[in-house]
């Protein structure tokens, strides 16, 4: 590990690492989608033993002079994931800027969007098409079964899933298990109480088996549960469309209930995208299912709890911490063996070989410049100069500088 050397920016170097390590694959192997989340950091400049600074703003090519010399609050994370694994006027997909035939599809995190259902069901209920469901009769089955001494029928469900604070507002698994078949069972199991203590307000048992159903499809992490082509799942999804669309022409019509403008269009856009990589990947690429949670961002969340946990608990790791816990991830992932192999030694030396994240830039712009003056085109090429002359050589920095027969004397 101590031989890898990276930095901020994309290194060639772990580039071809990757296409070392995935030319034996084949192409159903090779298929995924790009991930990509921030990271919150804590403001921190470092000293290197050669004496530059660290911790700026560095977008690369595209860091404005203004942002040359801010510190860094933000760390910026690419990840690939595979497939394979042990509404009108909105568009899901748009052609592949470099390859034609093919497109590139846009899928928002599903477990948020859940979380921002939840939060509204529970806020200030939902004008679904058949009725205005609360989240009162939950918890009055919840209340119910919680007086219980014997056996429960619902023993996952807690005061935090009815009644969410802020911070538990946050909690992936408490928006799902609220969803989930465990609070049905429940409500038909109430069904009586609920009925004479609710009388005017309608059971949310519809809406609910909507969610848990939608849940269940989008969170396939199994073969058995994959989705497949032409089966009930994808018929379901099919139909959560036209549902939307009603659901929210019917609360226009009672002066809300529907989602919020953002999460209407998250949901409608991975929905529509998750049909067309169904439709892609079982027509062009043969896959028998579709495994829908690998579309979800749960893979990055688990690496920025692994960073903000690597140096002990810290919300806001300095972008020195999240430069060495992204690398040694990033270079654990690629030359991490498969079970009971090794890897190979081109794999580990293209690994090992030196960084040249800032040669790389630097050459990109004397080629710009060279470029620049065979054309004549000289003040373009001193304008390019100035901007990146730091990427050229070390940028000091220096403000001032002390007289020169100062400096003669004291040195000697």
């Amino acid at each position: 590990m101590k031989g890898f050397k990276s930095a901020f920016g994309f290194n060639s170097k772990v580039l071809s690492a990757l296409q070392e390590k995935t030319k034996e694959m084949d192409e159903f192997s090779r298929h995924g989608g790009l991930v990509f989340d921030e990271l919150k950091l804590s403001e921190n400049i470092n000293v290197k033993a050669s004496g530059e600074l660290t911790g700026f703003v560095d977008l690369g090519p595209f860091t404005d002079d203004r942002n040359k010399t801010e510190a860094s609050d933000h760390g910026f994370v690419v990840m690939f994931q595979p497939f394979q694994a042990t509404s009108k006027g909105i568009t899901c997909k748009v052609p592949h800027p470099v390859e034609p035939g093919r497109n590139v599809h846009f899928i928002s995190d599903f477990p948020h969007l859940i979380k921002c259902i939840r939060n509204a069901f529970v806020s200030t209920g939902l004008h679904i098409p058949d009725a205005h469901v609360l989240v009162d009769v939950v918890r009055e089955a919840w209340k119910k079964d919680s007086e219980s001494l014997t056996l429960k029928v619902m023993p996952h469900i807690t005061q935090s899933h009815v009644q969410p604070t802020e911070f538990v507002k946050m909690k992936v698994n408490l928006a799902f298990q609220l969803f989930s078949e465990e609070v049905l069972k429940e409500i038909f199991l109430f069904k009586v109480h609920l009925a004479k203590t609710f009388k005017m307000t309608p059971s949310p048992e519809t809406f609910l088996q909507k969610m848990e159903r939608l849940i269940f499809i989008m969170t396939a992490r199994i073969p058995s549960k994959g989705l497949k082509c032409d089966s009930a799942s994808a018929k379901f999804l099919e139909d959560y469309l036209p549902f939307l669309r009603e659901w929210e022409k019917h609360a226009a019509k009672h002066g809300g209930g529907f989602l919020s403008d953002s999460t209407a269009l998250g949901l409608r856009v991975t929905i529509q995208s998750t049909l067309s990589l169904l439709s892609y990947v079982t027509s062009t690429l043969k896959y028998t299912y579709l495994l829908t949670a690998n579309l979800s961002q749960d893979k990055m969340e688990n690496v920025f709890g692994v960073v903000r946990q690597a140096f002990g608990s810290n919300d806001h790791p300095s972008p020195e911490q999240f430069l060495v816990v992204i690398n040694n991830m990033a270079f654990y992932s690629l030359a991490r063996p498969a079970k009971g192999g090794n890897s190979p030694p081109e794999l580990v030396t293209a690994l090992l070989e030196p960084c040249d994240v800032p040669e790389q830039k630097g050459a990109r712009v004397t080629a710009l410049v060279d470029s620049l003056l065979d054309e004549g085109n000289l003040p373009h090429a001193k304008e390019v100069l100035e901007r990146h002359a730091s990427l050229l050589d070390h940028d000091g920095m220096v403000e001032k500088k002390s007289d020169s027969r100062v400096i003669f004397y004291i040195a000697g």
